[in-house]
């Protein structure tokens, strides 16, 4: 028997759960916390700015690196593709309120919004 072949299917389907499952049920309920003891607008839109960032990584996750991670199509080219997909995902969804905090508050918004990517994406790998 091969226990690594095993332990990889293991590993790929906890990834899966905690990347599916855990993070977002996790996101929501930080996000309903945290917002029940803000007082301010700007937290409350930086909160649901963090929230609508996991949301795209998330689902880009689900819809196309899933399919494709671990195998020889995990390209740079795949990986820059899978960013601008969560950006694209945020730009989509963004409310305006959000897109007014960010437009008064960062001066290069799209640099912005791609390094919360990143943080987020590290932040979930870190969790593994």
């Amino acid at each position: 028997m091969d226990w690594s072949g095993i332990s990889d299917i293991l590993v790929t389907i906890i990834e899966a759960v905690i990347i599916t499952i855990v993070i977002p049920m996790l996101s929501v309920a930080l996000k309903s916390w945290i917002t029940s003891h803000i007082k301010s607008e700007n937290q409350k839109i930086a909160l649901s700015f963090l929230a609508l960032v996991t949301d795209a990584v998330t689902n880009t996750y689900q819809t196309y690196v899933e399919a494709i991670k671990g195998t020889d199509a995990w390209t740079a080219e795949a990986q820059a593709k899978a960013l601008n997909a969560s950006y694209n995902y945020i730009i989509t969804n963004m409310s305006d309120d959000i897109s007014k905090w960010l437009t008064k508050n960062q001066p290069d918004i799209e640099a912005y919004i791609k390094t919360q990517i990143e943080t987020v994406i590290g932040t979930i790998k870190d969790s593994r």
